[in-house]
């Protein structure tokens, strides 16, 4: 923050902790409360990080991660995921046996996604 340094009063008022000055008794409370006291006291209401200044939480550097309950889980290994489809393809890595197959050469694949990057870039059998 720049201070005018022509301000009749001037910087007056002195943190007794780093001798840094302020111009306003507020500005050397809001100072010593989150220098020194790392106080954090606005909160962001989607996903409840912390800061020392109200105008922190409005940031666009601020990248809000909102914490939502996993809802599917794997019933055998307990691997949790937000979306069923993603639980449904994860399944597919416990089968015993792939279930998409190369047509072209016959590779193996526990995923339909694999066997399209398969075909698309590794496949060396062209039809």
């Amino acid at each position: 923050m720049r201070r005018n340094h022509n301000y009749k009063g001037g910087l007056r008022l002195k943190c007794t902790v780093c001798d840094k000055k302020f111009v306003t008794l507020k500005e050397l409370h809001s100072h010593v409360n989150t220098v020194h006291f790392k106080i954090k006291p606005y909160k962001c209401s989607a996903c409840n990080a912390t800061f020392s200044h109200e105008r922190s939480t409005k940031r666009q550097r601020h990248v809000c991660k909102p914490k939502q309950p996993s809802l599917h889980e794997c019933q055998t290994c307990g691997k949790q995921f937000y979306k069923r489809a993603d639980l449904e393809q994860h399944l597919h890595t416990h089968d015993e046996k792939p279930k998409f197959s190369c047509a072209r050469c016959a590779g193996l694949f526990k995923h339909a996604s694999s066997l399209k990057r398969h075909q698309k870039l590794r496949c060396s059998v062209k039809e």
